[in-house]
């Protein structure tokens, strides 16, 4: 993959292109609130990523229709689990910021975010297979 630097629109579409190739069940809306896309119900229903190449948080994984028992358990959980060495991490408030450090690097920034939905889907599994 190329690593040049791009606009907005063209990381978007490159990004949102090779995520599809790797998430073909996935539902992609994009550009629904201009620039912003969302990719709906991943890593589990009710988990919503936007994609807001715009702004400094890259991504952001909305927890707000997921309902958990107890979102500070699960935010404590992931402050301390959630450690790549090529992003940062904020979370609050039901959501996940995600801020890669190469934020042209559309490789880069797709290995961070698979790495992030496989560590939120693993817990929920986790958590479910304890509670059955």
């Amino acid at each position: 993959m190329s690593n040049y630097k791009m606009n907005n629109e063209n990381f978007t579409e490159h990004f949102l292109d090779e995520f599809e190739k790797l998430n073909k069940e996935v539902i992609v809306e994009k550009y629904y609130n201009r620039e912003k896309s969302l990719i709906q119900n991943h890593p589990y229903n009710n988990i919503n990523i936007e994609i807001k190449p715009n702004n400094t948080g890259l991504f952001v994984i909305q927890l707000m229709e997921f309902e958990f028992f107890d979102y500070a358990l699960l935010e404590n959980y992931w402050k301390n689990g959630l450690n790549h060495k090529d992003a940062n991490f904020i979370l609050n408030s039901k959501c996940i910021y995600i801020y890669p450090r190469q934020r042209d690097n559309v490789e880069l920034c797709l290995n961070v975010l698979n790495y992030t939905t496989e560590t939120i889907f693993n817990t929920i599994s986790q958590i479910r297979n304890l509670l059955s």
